[in-house]
């Protein structure tokens, strides 16, 4: 996967999400400090990490929710850059 740019409703680059080989995720701010990273596991569901590795939420694909650290849902669908970027 190429890197993917996360732009703001006024087009700014807001941050940057790089795959690797892996399929985890790391995640970028526009500085391009590192701020954290998704992780995949072998059933598929990805977890999202901060910067000092604590757990932020997980993304389930097979009931297509996410869900934060203290399992509560967040919503439909894979919400984890919300994470990172509240103002998407």
């Amino acid at each position: 996967m190429a890197d993917q740019i996360i732009q703001d409703r006024m087009k700014r680059k807001i941050g940057t999400l790089k795959e690797d080989s892996k399929g985890n995720i790391t995640v970028y701010d526009a500085r391009n400090s590192k701020i954290g990273v998704i992780k995949s596991d072998l059933k598929g569901t990805l977890t999202a990490y901060d910067h000092r590795n604590i757990k932020r939420g997980t993304y389930d694909p097979k009931t297509d929710t996410t869900k934060d650290a203290s399992n509560k849902n967040i919503g439909k669908g894979n919400l984890l850059t919300a994470f990172y970027f509240p103002a998407l």
